[in-house]
C-alpha cells in the first residue's frame, strides 16, 4: 500500500504557498505515494475566528500517516505556531520535515534569503545606479531579519558602496512599519534614499501606497522592490520588483528529507532552492503580467459571480436542498481544471445542526470534531464513519492523489470539514475552492439559524398553546395537533379512540376551601392522565375539569378499557386531594379514521360526549352527604389491610343498611367495598413478598385467606404466582 504524506500548511491557496503544494506532490506522486493536506485558515485580524485556525488538527489521526511536512513560515500568529507544534510533539509519532527559518524542534529546509536579498539589492545597484539604498527588514529579534539584512550589506560591499546601518530599519513584516517609515520620509525625520529595499511583498506594497498617500511618487522619486513574489505584487499599481524563490523546489527538497528520514538512509544531498527576479513597475520596469493571467483572473471572478452561489444556498431550507446545491457547486469550485480526477466530499459532525436553544453550557460545537463524522450526500442523508479513518470509505484510494482537508466554520462554530481528492494532480488548489468552502460554512450556519427560529417560534406558539396551571394542551388550540394524530392514524390503519374525562364537584371544592386546593387537585389529576400515556397517545384540556385524550392503536376496546381501569384507579387510590367532594366520570367513542370525511367532525364529538357527562351521574344529595364519613372508611381500609375487613361490618360501623351502603359506596368510588378490601390486601401481600422472607401461609395468613385460596386470588389479580411475582422483583 502507498505511503500516507500529511501536509500541514496555512492558507494553501497563496501565490508562495501553492507552489510549495505542488513540488511536494510531485514528489509524493514520483514514489508512487499520497498525500493529505490539512488546510489551516488563519483569520488573523478575527479574533473570535481563531480557535478555528488549527482546529482542522483534530481531524489528523497520526497513526495513519507516514510523515508530515509542516510549514509554519505560511502562518501569521506565533500562538497558531506554537499550539501547532505542541499538537505534533504529543501526538504525533513518525518524521516530521519543516518548511521553515526556525531550526528547532524538527529538520527544516529553507532557500538562502540572504543571497536572495544580494541579489535583488545588486539589481538596484548594477540596473539603475542606485548607491543610497535603504533596508526595510523585519523584527530585529527574527533569525530571518538578520539574514535579509545582510544580504543587503553583502550586495553594497561587493559594489564598494559604505555600509551605513542607519539605512537599516527593523520592522513587522506587516503593514505598520512601511506606514511609519513614509511618515518620517514625508515629514523629513529621516533622509530620502534613491531606493528601499524591503525585506517582503507586503511591506513593500503597504510602504508604495503610504509614499503615494504622502506625495512621494514610485518609481520617479524612489525605486522600491518585494521579497517573495506573492500575487498581490504582480497586480498591485506600480506592480512590485521582487525576488521569486522557487517554492516548487523548496517543496521538493522538503520531501527528499522527509523520505531519507522515513527510509534512514542517511543525511541527504545539500541543494539550495533558486530564484528569479520578477521586475515591475515599482523600479521602473514594464509590469510583467501576462495578458493571460489577468484574463483567467478576470474569467474566474466573473464565473464566480455568475453562480450566485451564495443566494442559492442561503435560499434552502432544507438538509437535501441544501446538500443538492452545495454537490451541484462542486462542477466549478472542485473540479473545474481536472473534473474527471476530482472527488468531493462534504463531511460534519454528528452533532453539526445542534441549536442555540439545546440544554447546557455547550450550545454548539466549537472545538474539535465528533468522534463519529457524516459523510453527508447529495440527497441530505448522512453516513457515519469513525473520525479515526480521517476520511470515508468512498474516499480512499490505492492511486498517488492528493486529498485537501478544509474546516467548515462560522465564527467560532464548528461544523465539520470538506474533503477534495484529486487523483496524479499537483497543481491542484486554488483560493476559489476556499470560497466555496467559507460559503458552505455560512450556509449551514443560516440553515442552523433557521431551524432555531423556526424551534422559537414553534415553542411560543406552543407555549401559548399550553394550559398554565397543568401543562396541557388546550384542546382549542391545539386542533392541528389532533388532525395530525388522525391522519397518522389513517396512515397505519389504526383506529382512532376519543376518550373524555370529566372531574365533578370542582366548585364545591372552590367554595369549601380555596381556589389554590382545586389547582391542587387539577394538577394531581392531569399527572395521572400524562404518566398513563403512551406511544400516540396526547392528553388535551378542554376547559376546567374537562379532559380529552386522544389515541390510535390496533386494539383501541382493549386499550381504551384498560385505560380507563387504570386511570380510575389511581384517581380512587392515588393521593388526590378531596376525594370526599369530587367525583370522575368517562366516555369513549372509536372512530375508523378512512370514515372520517370532515375533522371538525371529531372536536363536535368530544363536546357532545363532555356535556353527557356533566349532566349524568352526578352524585345525589344523601351520597355527597355520606361522602366525607365513606372516604375515611376507604383510606383506613388501604392503611390496615391486615385487619379482618367485611363489607357487612364497614356497613354496620357506619349505622347504615347493607343495600343502601353497597349503592352508595359504588356510587362514590365505581367499585364495591368488596373489592376494594380484596385490592387492599392483594396490596399488602405484595409488600410482604417483595419486603420480608416470610413463607407464603404466613403471608397468606397475615391477609386473612387460607392458604389456598390466597393462592388462587393472587394469580387471578396479579397474573402470576406468589412464587412468580417474588422471583421476578428480584431478578
Amino acid at each position: 500500500m502507498n505511503k500516507r504524506i500529511g501536509v500541514i500548511i496555512a492558507r494553501p491557496y497563496y501565490t508562495v504557498n501553492r507552489p510549495q503544494i505542488c513540488g511536494i506532490l510531485k514528489e509524493c506522486y514520483r514514489h508512487g505515494d499520497s498525500a493529505y493536506v490539512f488546510s489551516i485558515n488563519e483569520e488573523f485580524y478575527y479574533e473570535q475566528a481563531l480557535p478555528q485556525a488549527w482546529n482542522i488538527l483534530h481531524a489528523v489521526d497520526f497513526e495513519r500517516l507516514d510523515g508530515v511536512v509542516y510549514v509554519p513560515y505560511s502562518i501569521a500568529r506565533d500562538e497558531t505556531k506554537q499550539k501547532i507544534l505542541e499538537h505534533l510533539r504529543t501526538r504525533c509519532h513518525c518524521p516530521v520535515v519543516m518548511i521553515s527559518t526556525d531550526p528547532e524542534p524538527y529538520p527544516t529546509v529553507w532557500f538562502d534569503e540572504r543571497a536572495l536579498i544580494e541579489a535583488v539589492t545588486s539589481h538596484l545597484i548594477a540596473e539603475h545606479g542606485c548607491r543610497d539604498i535603504l533596508c526595510l527588514t523585519g523584527p530585529a529579534q527574527m533569525q530571518t531579519s538578520a539574514s535579509r539584512a545582510q544580504g543587503w550589506r553583502d550586495a553594497l560591499e561587493k559594489a564598494g558602496i559604505p555600509v551605513s546601518e542607519e539605512r537599516l530599519v527593523y520592522g513587522d513584516f506587516w503593514i505598520n512599519a512601511p506606514k511609519l517609515l513614509a511618515n518620517e520620509l514625508a515629514d523629513g525625520t529621516r533622509p530620502m534614499p534613491e531606493a528601499i529595499v524591503c525585506g517582503n511583498d507586503r511591506m513593500a506594497l503597504t510602504l508604495c501606497d503610504a509614499l503615494e498617500e504622502s506625495g512621494i511618487r514610485v518609481p520617479e522619486d524612489v525605486l522600491v522592490t518585494g521579497f517573495d513574489g506573492i500575487i498581490e505584487a504582480e497586480l498591485h499599481n506600480p506592480s512590485i520588483t521582487t525576488c521569486v524563490p522557487d517554492w516548487e523546489q523548496l517543496g521538493t527538497i522538503a520531501m527528499q528529507k522527509l523520505y531519507c528520514l522515513m527510509e534512514a538512509t542517511g543525511p541527504e544531498a545539500i541543494q539550495t532552492a533558486g530564484y528569479r527576479l520578477l521586475l515591475g513597475e515599482s523600479c521602473g520596469h514594464q509590469r510583467q503580467r501576462s495578458q493571460q493571467e489577468s484574463l483567467k483572473y478576470n474569467m474566474l471572478e466573473s464565473r464566480y459571480l455568475d453562480t450566485a452561489i451564495h443566494s442559492i444556498k442561503l435560499s434552502d431550507d432544507n438538509i437535501t436542498d441544501l446538500m443538492n446545491s452545495i454537490y451541484n457547486a462542486t462542477y466549478f469550485y472542485a473540479s473545474t481544471n481536472y473534473p474527471e480526477y476530482a472527488q468531493f466530499s462534504c463531511c460534519l459532525c454528528s452533532d453539526w445542526n445542534q441549536t442555540a436553544f439545546s440544554q447546557g453550557s455547550a450550545r454548539y460545537r466549537t472545538r474539535g470534531y465528533s468522534e463519529e463524522m457524516l459523510l453527508m450526500q447529495r440527497f441530505g442523508t448522512g453516513k457515519p464513519f469513525p473520525l479515526t479513518r480521517m476520511v470515508p470509505e468512498e474516499m480512499d484510494s490505492d492511486v498517488p492523489s492528493v486529498t485537501y482537508f478544509v474546516p467548515l466554520y462560522f465564527h467560532d462554530r464548528c461544523f465539520g470539514y470538506t474533503l477534495l481528492r484529486l487523483d496524479g494532480i499537483a497543481d491542484s488548489y486554488d483560493i476559489y475552492y476556499l470560497k466555496f468552502c467559507v460559503e458552505i460554512g455560512s450556509a449551514l450556519a443560516f440553515f442552523c439559524l433557521q431551524n432555531e427560529y423556526r424551534s422559537f417560534a414553534y415553542r411560543s406558539l406552543i407555549q401559548g398553546s399550553r394550559d398554565a396551571l397543568t401543562g396541557l394542551y388546550l384542546f382549542d388550540r391545539s386542533l392541528s395537533m389532533c388532525e395530525e394524530m388522525a391522519s397518522a392514524a389513517q396512515l397505519y390503519g389504526e383506529t382512532l379512540y376519543l376518550l373524555v374525562l370529566h372531574l365533578g364537584g370542582l366548585q364545591q371544592v372552590e367554595d369549601a376551601q380555596n381556589r389554590m386546593e382545586k389547582d391542587r387537585l387539577l394538577l394531581a389529576f392531569s399527572d395521572i392522565l400524562v404518566r398513563n400515556c403512551r406511544g400516540r397517545e396526547q392528553v388535551f384540556l378542554a376547559e376546567e375539569g374537562t379532559f380529552y385524550l386522544l389515541g390510535s392503536g390496533v386494539q383501541p376496546q382493549e386499550r381504551t378499557e384498560t385505560l380507563r381501569a387504570r386511570i380510575a384507579e389511581e384517581f380512587r387510590t392515588g393521593n388526590i386531594p378531596h376525594q370526599e367532594i369530587v367525583w370522575l366520570t368517562s366516555a369513549v367513542r372509536l372512530m375508523e379514521p378512512a370514515g372520517l370525511t370532515d375533522f371538525s367532525e371529531i372536536p363536535e364529538m368530544l363536546r357532545q360526549m363532555a356535556d353527557t357527562l356533566k349532566n349524568t351521574q352526578q352524585p345525589t344529595y344523601q351520597e355527597k352527604k355520606h361522602r366525607v364519613r365513606l372516604t375515611a372508611l376507604r383510606q383506613e381500609i388501604y392503611a390496615h389491610p391486615e385487619r379482618a375487613w367485611t363489607a357487612e361490618q364497614c356497613a354496620g360501623r357506619l349505622c347504615m343498611s347493607q343495600s343502601y351502603f353497597f349503592k352508595i359506596y359504588r356510587n362514590c368510588f365505581g367499585t364495591s367495598c368488596s373489592q376494594d378490601i380484596q385490592r387492599s390486601k392483594i396490596a399488602y401481600a405484595k409488600k410482604l413478598l417483595l419486603q420480608t422472607d416470610m413463607i407464603l401461609q404466613d403471608i397468606a395468613d397475615r391477609c386473612g385467606y387460607d392458604y389456598s385460596h390466597f393462592m388462587r386470588l393472587f394469580k387471578k389479580e396479579v397474573g402470576m404466582t406468589p412464587t412468580a411475582y417474588r422471583k421476578g422483583a428480584a431478578v
